[in-house]
């Protein structure tokens, strides 16, 4: 109902019927709306506040690079002060007139060589480049030869004038620039007079007097290896001694070139050789016999690293049919080296060419030497066959045995089995002696071998005693009485049986 309607109505009359009269009920009038509050006027935004400038970086502050002696050193670079010495103590080279000097090393890898960013100033002229003081083929050279080699080159640099140097400019003086062939062979002439100061006739009675010399000690070597080992030492032995007879005059990093040197059973040959004795409880047929060598192998030399020993190789006492080695503190697996024993002598350079610059030097004079000795060596040979040994299917840990075995698995099937399932290696231990029972001797020994490389707790004591009797039952007697000492003394510290000398003895 409309506010004008409500206005209108005053008391209604009720019906007659009814006679009450009933006064109408005052309806209260509409509560009159409050006015609306006045909206209070919308607080004025504060001005936002003006954002800071950003501060300024500050510059980077370049790092200063690391010193090593007198050197600067690129950043992240690793470099030993070994290798840094050689330059330390022969730069700056100071000449009449002009200087040259290292700024900055600059690179370094060890298969690769040492950079540095070197200044010539030639009165006042300066020029800057990055020369190579060390190149690859220096760092696998004998630090003495390429330390002579520096000073040669020094020497030269120094004795040059300051036009000439200016002339040729800053890179025509890098140490190991190649050569021209007539000019390297006339510093070959030059080092050759100074290393061999001998006429050719000196030269050739010097190695016959080593091979007199030799040939003459070899009989009691061989009788006394036949009879403590059980194995006939070829005659080529003889050879291999007289060579190193022969080049112990010449200046060591000659000698050493090969990184090799004669050791086990020729140490009887060296000074008061015959007059070691063994050690306390010692067997000497252990002497440079490490823990996982096999009863095949007898030691005659050592290598430079990692336990490397080199030793003849017999399938049967009576011929010794290859030359091998082993890197004892490695992988400790027997490789094949050659027919003869000087075969050991050119090992080190079996994959890679000897150095050809002047740090090849001493290289060329060791290999020249080392020609005449193989023509000899090859005169006295007899039969030998490195190549039948390394066509035979590889064991795990070295050559093939004979007779051959069919083994189960592959190899790498069979290094699981020998880790992982004990009872599998169990039932072929089992087998492999039904067999040798039967007088079938071949799984024992090839089984037996590789037990003997694995070298494991569980299996030791049985598996030495399985390779021993296949040893015996193919009647290789000196095999067995090997492989009984070695089983025996196998945990000794050292592979060394000798008593060495205290200091001063040898002085006598």
């Amino acid at each position: 109902m409309s506010k004008a309607a409500k206005k209108k109505v005053g008391k209604k009359k009720v019906g007659k019927k009814k006679a009450v009269k009933k006064a109408a009920a005052k309806k209260k009038p509409a509560a009159k709306k409050k006015p609306a509050a006045k909206k209070k006027p919308a607080a004025k935004k504060k001005p936002a506040a003006k954002k800071k400038p950003a501060a300024k970086k500050k510059p980077a502050v370049k790092k200063q690079p690391k010193k090593i002696g007198q050197f600067a050193i690129a950043p992240k670079l690793d470099v030993s002060d070994f290798i840094l010495e050689p330059f330390q103590t022969r730069f700056p080279i100071l000449g009449d007139g002009f200087s040259l000097e290292v700024v900055r090393i600059t690179n370094f890898e060890w298969g690769g060589g040492l950079g540095a960013l070197c200044r010539l100033r030639v009165g006042e002229h300066t020029e800057e480049a990055r020369l190579w003081l060390l190149g690859r083929e220096q760092m696998d050279s004998n630090w003495d030869e390429v330390q002579a080699t520096l000073d040669r080159w020094c020497a030269r640099v120094r004795a040059m004038s300051a036009e000439a140097i200016q002339r040729g400019g800053i890179e025509a003086l890098e140490p190991w620039a190649p050569l021209d062939p007539d000019e390297l062979e006339r510093r070959w002439a030059e080092y050759l007079a100074t290393a061999r100061p001998e006429t050719p006739e000196q030269t050739e009675q010097r190695r016959r007097a080593a091979l007199e010399q030799a040939y003459a000690a070899f009989p009691r070597l061989a009788e006394h290896v036949q009879s403590v080992w059980g194995l006939t030492l070829p005659r080529t032995l003889a050879v291999y001694h007289a060579f190193h007879l022969a080049i112990a005059s010449l200046p060591s990093a000659v000698h050493e070139a090969s990184c090799t040197w004669p050791g086990g059973i020729i140490e009887r040959l060296g000074p008061r050789g015959w007059e070691l004795q063994l050690r306390d409880g010692l067997d000497e047929r252990v002497h440079v016999r490490f823990r996982q060598d096999p009863p095949e192998m007898l030691s005659f030399a050592w290598g430079n690293s990692d336990g490397q020993h080199f030793g003849f190789w017999y399938d049967t006492a009576e011929q010794a049919i290859a030359v091998v080695h082993n890197y004892a503190r490695d992988s400790a697996e027997t490789w094949i080296v050659g027919d003869h024993p000087l075969s050991v002598c050119r090992q080190r350079w079996h994959y890679d060419e000897p150095p050809s610059g002047e740090t090849g030097f001493s290289t060329r004079l060791y290999l020249e030497e080392l020609e005449w000795f193989e023509a000899e060596e090859q005169r006295v040979a007899g039969k030998a066959s490195a190549d039948a040994l390394a066509s035979r299917p590889q064991l795990l840990g070295g050559p093939g045995s004979i007779p051959a075995a069919k083994l189960p698995l592959d190899i790498d099937g069979r290094v699981d089995a020998y880790r992982n399932d004990p009872d599998t290696v169990q039932a072929w231990m089992t087998q492999a002696r039904e067999q040798l029972d039967a007088g079938e001797p071949a799984f024992a020994l090839a089984l037996g071998r590789e037990l003997h490389w694995f070298d494991h707790d569980r299996y030791r004591e049985q598996a030495g005693a399985l390779l021993v009797a296949a040893y015996e039952a193919l009647g290789r007697s000196a095999h067995a009485g090997i492989l009984r000492a070695h089983l025996a003394h196998r945990d000794e510290p050292s592979v060394g049986v000798y008593e060495r000398p205290t200091e001063g003895e040898d002085d006598e």
